[in-house]
């Protein structure tokens, strides 16, 4: 489960913001395949996840950085960039952040 806190606990989080997460995951799920994607193992209080970094692009001469040998790092660009942390022991994704944070006026 990729949200096993909100699961848990949804009457903590306003019924648009689910809504729009919701909206968000489809986009994401919908695009998958179409993702350059980057994978980085880390160590923190010893233990192991796996960092998953996704966009939408590969080098292109307005942005010639090669994902294969740079690590990306983007703000906003909405479900076209995401991030997913997947925990090796407990085999579950935390920390999923789709860039473009939901915002209440939309």
């Amino acid at each position: 489960m990729v949200f096993p806190y909100v699961a848990a606990h949804p009457e903590k989080f306003p019924p648009k913001a689910l809504l729009n997460s919701r909206d968000e995951l489809a986009l994401v799920v919908g695009n998958f395949d179409k993702y350059t994607r980057q994978f980085v193992g880390i160590g923190f209080k010893g233990k192991k996840f796996i960092y998953c970094n996704y966009f939408d692009f590969g080098p292109t001469p307005a942005f010639p950085r090669d994902p294969s040998k740079m690590f990306i790092v983007t703000n906003d660009g909405g479900h076209y960039y995401w991030q997913v942390e997947y925990d090796m022991d407990t085999k579950t994704c935390t920390h999923l952040e789709i860039n473009g944070p939901w915002a209440s006026d939309r």
